[in-house]
């Protein structure tokens, strides 16, 4: 099978607030990892492509983050009976999109692995 990710995606564990743009109602989420365009985070629902969602991101060594983004993916994880949704940031400002790479590139200096395609 062939992999069709396009950047290195680091494993994290941390709580986030999801806001579906459709509902504007909050829900707690996990972010499980980060790449330089998006993350992918698991929750109790699934979403459909194309659906908007403003994830808000507090990361200690970081300023609270809140960035746009855009459903790509939504899956149910049978084994952890969570759904991962794999979203990408759109429609965010200049300086949101660098603070979230800075924070891509904390994580991705902490775990030490290369920014190389996976």
């Amino acid at each position: 099978m062939s992999n069709k990710r396009h950047w290195c995606r680091v494993k994290v564990d941390f709580p986030a607030q999801a806001r579906p743009l459709v509902s504007g109602r909050d829900m707690s989420v996990r972010i499980v990892d980060i790449n330089s365009h998006g993350v992918c985070f698991s929750g109790l629902t699934p979403f459909e492509p194309g659906n908007k969602i403003d994830i808000s991101l507090e990361v200690r060594e970081f300023p609270l983050l809140v960035v746009r983004t855009e459903v790509v993916w939504s899956g149910f994880v049978a084994k952890e009976k969570y759904y991962h949704t794999g979203v990408q940031l759109v429609d965010t400002p200049a300086e949101v999109c660098e603070n979230f790479l800075r924070c891509y590139s904390f994580f991705l200096l902490k775990s030490g692995q290369k920014e190389d395609v996976l």
